[in-house]
């Protein structure tokens, strides 16, 4: 199964449906728990990609849901992780702090994933 990959739709669809909840879910829920719910779910989603990679035969379904969960990593953890900063930076650091994570951003986003 030579250049089989999941459809990146498959990481978008589950980010746009659930985009509206992580905002809501981040001002109602502890934020912390939400960032380390999103890093296990990522954890085990990347294992379980790693086991059905190395099985020699994977399949696309399985492939593909492993995507969705994956995609949902990105709505819980984002605004969880944004919500989190002002409790954490002194508010004389703040602004800061803010631009830099904001040019970081920026940087990452012009980086191609492929060379």
């Amino acid at each position: 199964m030579n250049g089989v990959s999941p459809c990146p739709y498959w990481m978008a669809v589950p980010q746009l449906l659930m985009l509206p909840f992580g905002d809501l879910w981040a001002d109602r829920y502890p934020r912390a728990r939400l960032m380390i719910t999103a890093e296990v779910l990522g954890a085990l989603t990347s294992a379980a990609l790693a086991v059905e990679l190395l099985s020699g035969s994977p399949s696309i379904p399985v492939l593909t849901i492993l995507a969705a969960c994956a995609g949902l990593t990105v709505p819980l953890f984002g605004p969880a992780s944004r919500a989190v900063v002002p409790e954490i930076v002194p508010a004389d650091q703040l602004q800061d702090h803010i631009s830099r994570r904001l040019a970081a951003d920026a940087v990452l986003r012009a980086v191609p994933e492929h060379p």
